[in-house]
């Protein structure tokens, strides 16, 4: 962590390590793998990122994209728990509940969801859900259409 926080002081070319560096530093190390992989294995919840806790700088709130990349990753455990990568809407909105993260000022619900869409971390058909890049994803089956219509090369 020192490191961490005297190289975030070194970008921005000071010599003196700031609260600010240290907790960016933190911040950091929260978003790595190894601290949700040591969360996991100590049993602890992983606590969601803050991102400039207080005073000066960025602020509380994560970007957008930093949102979406934690609940991918949130999505991703709930789908190695359930062994499926399809969600309802329901769902997708209780794991984003449940993870503790917030809506960034300028999203809602339906923007973050469309632009999860647009950059293809989830798809929807029927309704529901699919996280692409979970390994579940091959072989998590999409429900039957309304009506159980299917095509014909499907009916063979």
């Amino acid at each position: 962590l020192v490191r961490l926080a005297e190289a975030r002081a070194r970008l921005a070319l000071r010599e003196d390590v700031t609260v600010e560096d240290a907790r960016d530093a933190i911040d950091l190390v929260k978003e790595t793998v190894y601290f949700d992989t040591l969360a996991d294995v100590l049993g602890a919840p992983a606590a969601a990122p803050t991102f400039g806790g207080g005073g000066g700088g960025r602020g509380g709130a994560m970007s957008v994209a930093k949102t979406i990349k934690s609940f991918v990753s949130c999505l991703e455990k709930d789908a190695h728990q359930r062994a499926d990568a399809i969600f309802t809407p329901s769902a997708l909105r209780q794991v984003f509940d449940a993870s503790g993260l917030r809506l960034p000022s300028t999203q809602s619900w339906e923007d973050l969801i469309d632009r999860m869409n647009s950059e293809n971390y989830i798809i929807k058909r029927h309704g529901v859900w699919k996280l692409q890049n979970s390994r579940y994803a091959q072989s998590s089956k999409w429900p039957t259409p309304p009506g159980g219509s299917q095509s014909s090369s499907a009916r063979r």
